[in-house]
């Protein structure tokens, strides 16, 4: 290699390593970290005056989160509370206490309303498609601690 070819190279791995800023990217582990329980309990979620399968839509989105952010990890779906309840007399876990709990907010446009003699009528035809993408929105936001993230150093 010349001495011009080497000098050339040299202010070619100078620039990158400034438009970089220098700067390392490091893998940061989640803040919640649900690998050491193993298995989890999950209690299909429930929605206030939702009609249909909005719940159990809303349920299998999280646990498909929980799952690609924490490989490794088994997610045993135990029903609605009330049946869970009446089937264990109590719903505990080995130290009683709350591991995480997170709660999000999303608006999204979802149907349509209608006030038809006194009656409020909400159409939407299919709950996935009215629904999806604020279900997966909210999803998202609260399973951001179960994931790693990179960060510049």
């Amino acid at each position: 290699m010349s001495v011009r070819c080497g000098r050339m190279l040299t202010l070619v791995l100078a620039l990158l390593a400034a438009g970089c800023g220098g700067a390392t990217r490091v893998l940061v582990p989640p803040r919640v970290d649900l690998r050491p329980y193993g298995k989890l309990g999950l209690v299909t979620f429930t929605v206030e005056n939702a009609k249909g399968s909005l719940h159990e839509y809303a349920t299998e989105q999280f646990a498909e989160a929980v799952l690609a952010a924490q490989p490794g990890i088994e997610v045993l779906e135990l029903g609605a509370a009330d049946s869970v309840m009446k089937r264990v007399g109590e719903l505990s876990t080995q130290s009683g206490g709350t591991v995480w709990r997170s709660s999000a907010w999303a608006t999204e446009k979802v149907g349509q309303v209608a006030l038809n003699g006194g009656q409020v009528d909400f159409q939407a035809h299919d709950p996935k498609a009215a629904y999806g993408r604020m279900v997966n929105r909210l999803v998202e936001l609260v399973t951001e601690d179960m994931w790693s993230t990179w960060q510049k150093h």
